[in-house]
């Protein structure tokens, strides 16, 4: 039987093969890396993203990641971003938040979604990519996502729109890599840490946003 890291390899080879064909008249966009503890900028870091109207690929460089850390990264998906509140999409757009921007616990202690603004802007989270980190603190992640494909998501419809939609890439550490948990680490949200919100020590470290051509 092949692992299921195999499998996954795979898949993305297919995946970025069949969209290499649709890139004819794409267009390219290079952005910045951020960290989520002070909004400052990563320095040397980049990233770039591929727009066709089949889909979107991405490829991700950036580095003050802490070493022999399992760190994901996931595609966060606005496909009507005009529908985001004051404009500008964020956090309060998937979470309900307080005036401190402190999210809101449900009665059971569960996520805070805010389901209506999820709703209005159409979002999307789905895993992009996931590696260990060696010492030197670097990475590199590549992936593509087709319209309309949610075999990685964890909320929403997918992509559906690959040329107006505003897209976020959020870096999340899942902790120190653990024998025998690797794959969960690697291939879900919250692998290898506690069911309940805030999930620790899940945490989001870095992000990139991507905004829609004018």
């Amino acid at each position: 039987m092949f692992s299921r890291n195999v499998l996954v390899a795979v898949g993305a080879a297919s995946l970025m093969t069949c969209m290499s064909t649709a890139w004819a008249g794409s267009m390219e966009t290079m952005t910045t890396v951020h960290r989520f503890s002070d909004e400052a900028q990563v320095k040397g870091a980049e990233a770039s993203l591929m727009r066709s109207h089949s889909g979107v690929a991405m490829k991700l460089s950036t580095s003050e990641l802490p070493p022999a850390e399992a760190i994901t990264v996931w595609w966060v998906v606005f496909n009507q971003p005009e529908n985001c509140s004051d404009q500008k999409c964020g956090e309060n757009d998937i979470f309900n938040l307080d005036a401190d921007e402190k999210p809101i616990l449900n009665s059971d202690g569960s996520a805070p979604m805010n389901l209506a603004a999820i709703d209005a802007a159409k979002v999307s989270i789905l895993r992009a990519d996931g590696h260990v980190i060696d010492k030197s603190g670097d990475a590199r992640y590549a992936a593509g996502l087709v319209k309309g494909d949610t075999s990685e998501a964890i909320i929403g419809p997918g992509l559906l729109d690959p040329i107006f939609a505003e897209i976020h890439l959020v870096l999340r550490s899942h902790g120190p890599a653990q024998a025998g948990k690797l794959d969960d680490m690697l291939y879900s949200i919250n692998g290898g840490c506690a069911d309940k919100f805030p999930n620790p020590p899940c945490t989001d470290l870095q992000f990139v946003v991507f905004m829609p051509p004018k």
